[in-house]
């Protein structure tokens, strides 16, 4: 949803990729959007984040999606009948 509307960010560091959450579109003609004093502060940019990469693996998508995964073997009854 939050791609959809885009505010969905990145900010790359080298080694190190946040993906966070802004309030507005880029592109968006609203005072508010281009404004430099409002923009998010640094003191609650954490609360913003929706996932950290390092070295190439999100950190928090991969522990998400870890069983996420179906297994066939558990439905193999199933297909036969």
């Amino acid at each position: 949803m939050c791609y959809n509307m885009g505010v969905m960010r990145t900010l790359s560091l080298g080694i190190i990729n946040f993906v966070w959450i802004s309030d507005y579109d880029k592109s968006s003609g609203l005072y508010q959007a281009h404004c430099n004093y409002l923009e998010p502060k640094f003191s609650n940019f954490h609360e913003r984040i929706v996932d950290i990469g390092f070295l190439g693996e999100w950190w928090i998508l991969q522990r998400t999606m870890k069983d996420f995964d179906v297994n066939p073997s558990e439905f193999e009854n199933l297909q036969d009948a």
